[in-house]
């Protein structure tokens, strides 16, 4: 019955829809737990309105109801993922309210573990400052049992720990997230070599992440072997026990792959993708719903590793394979699956303008930007950075096939859009402004307006400077394109004074 009236209430079903949407929230209303357990299987599976109704509906269920549908509720989800934070949120709220008084140990252990929970399911939709906030009260809480108790809370604490370096990296806090993940790395390594079945995975979780804040800084040669090891324990977990770890090595081999690909270890990095590639296939073929997204994902990243290697054709059709997994996936499930589409059909985009397909690198780039654009409305804070990227992309497109004014109305709006993320998070989004402003300085150069491409450099060259202090390593290449551009307006316009 819930599936029926799930399809009914599609919009193409008019007035009808209607009527189905409002049986679905009587039933909501009154269900028992089983029966909600059930309204989210189908609202995974068959699109209509059954998730927007059991948002509006979560602030009334009983809690033995609202406990049943977050234990439902999967644990990576993205169409989900704003229910997901409803639902912890509600569960926030009513253990705070209840608490009264001073909390005892066992009081504080629970609201840091909802605390945390919360963190995951602020992060999962975009909400990084706020996931940031709640989480650090988690550290704060489970910090103070575990200097009591270490054996019982330690482990928490890393837990914690380790979500406070995703969020503080998501908000350009490198330094502090390579504290947090590396406090994260030096409490589970202790704790592994006491324990190691029990606590070797949670080790290998914690260096993986640290590759991703070391590569950030710069220290890629330290990212590089932070990997390796959650590789080697990885790949010994999954060697005694298949099916459990798997999954978690065929992650980690992908990561590998960037960060081998970053030190121009190409070729090592191609195996390495192709080696998690060839797991993903495997995993896909008896359980597609839970690893065809990944197999797409290190396919997109084949492909960008294949055009390294100058392997055009072949990174094209990894790229290829990994749209049609993507198109695919974002038909069922587009909340879920179409920000993945956008993100290879930009991909397509390059892979086919590096083989003179220049029409249909424009119409992939400007489908990638359709989505992008239809995401970030929805959703600013999760999409806009994408949208930027998107964009800019798009106005390369436009160049290559002499669209100058278009592509420089594209390229205006990149930086449009990434000027006003910069004013809200300047550590984050400044490099990506100094690069958008080389990229419309470099068209502006193009169409012969050295001066507005000067303004455009220099200015990029402004944002990027206090990166560039901390962070050579990773941004000289922009910054030597910033300096080369800006000499090519000066030459231009000491050329038209001149002719003048």
């Amino acid at each position: 019955m819930i599936t029926v009236l799930q399809r009914a209430t599609r919009d193409e079903h008019g007035e009808a829809a209607e009527e189905a949407a409002a049986i679905l929230s009587a039933f909501i209303a009154t269900a028992p737990p089983e029966a909600i357990v059930d309204c989210i299987a189908v609202a995974v599976e068959t699109p209509g309105r059954l998730v927007n109704l059991l948002e509006a509906a979560v602030a009334l269920l009983s809690t033995e109801v609202l406990a049943a549908l977050q234990t439902a509720l999967p644990q990576q989800t993205v169409v989900l993922a704003d229910l997901a934070d409803s639902v912890m949120a509600r569960r926030q709220s009513d253990f705070e309210r209840h608490l009264g008084g001073e909390p005892r140990e066992d009081d504080e252990a629970e609201l840091a573990a909802l605390l945390h929970g919360r963190g995951k399911s602020l992060g999962s939709i975009g909400r990084h400052e706020e996931a940031l906030a709640v989480t650090e009260k988690a550290v704060a809480i489970r910090r103070r049992l575990a200097a009591a108790l270490p054996d019982a809370f330690e482990p928490d604490l890393a837990a914690s720990l380790n979500s406070n370096g995703v969020w503080l990296r998501s908000l350009g806090q490198r330094e502090d997230a390579l504290a947090a993940t590396q406090e994260a790395v030096g409490i589970r390594r202790r704790l592994a070599a006491a324990w190691p079945d029990a606590f070797e995975p949670d080790l290998s979780l914690s260096l993986n992440n640290l590759g991703v804040p070391l590569s950030d800084l710069g220290r890629r040669e330290e990212a590089l072997a932070a990997t390796q090891e959650a590789v080697e324990i990885r790949r010994r977990l999954a060697a005694a026990r298949p099916d459990a770890f798997e999954p978690d090595l065929s992650l980690s081999l992908t990561n590998l792959g960037i960060w081998l690909s970053n030190l121009g270890r190409r070729e090592e990095a191609l195996a390495a993708t192709q080696e998690a590639i060839a797991i993903y296939r495997r995993l896909s073929a008896t359980r597609p719903d839970a690893f065809e997204p990944e197999l797409a994902r290190s396919l997109n990243n084949l492909g960008v590793q294949l055009s390294n290697l100058g392997r055009q054709e072949g990174a094209l059709a990894a790229t290829q394979e990994a749209v049609e997994i993507r198109r695919r996936l974002a038909a069922a499930r587009p909340d879920a699956f179409e920000p993945d589409l956008a993100s290879s059909l930009n991909n397509l985009g390059i892979r086919l303008s590096n083989l003179g397909r220049r029409e249909k690198a424009l119409a992939a780039a400007q489908e990638a930007v359709a989505i992008y654009r239809r995401m970030a409305a929805a959703r600013p804070d999760a999409f806009e950075p994408d949208l930027a990227a998107s964009v800019g992309n798009l106005g390369q497109r436009l160049s290559d096939l002499g669209r100058q004014e278009e592509a420089l109305a594209a390229m205006q709006e990149a930086v449009a859009i990434y000027r006003r993320m910069t004013a809200a998070r300047p550590d984050t989004f400044e490099p990506n402004l100094a690069e958008s402003l080389n990229s419309f300085g470099e068209l502006l150069l193009d169409v012969g307006r050295s001066e507005e491409a000067e303004a455009a450099t220099s200015e990029g060259l402004r944002f990027l400077e206090r990166h560039f202090e901390h962070y050579p390593e990773v941004y000289r290449e922009l910054m030597d394109k910033l300096h080369k551009n800006l000499d090519r307006a000066r030459g231009g316009l000491a050329g038209n004074r001149g002719d003048k």
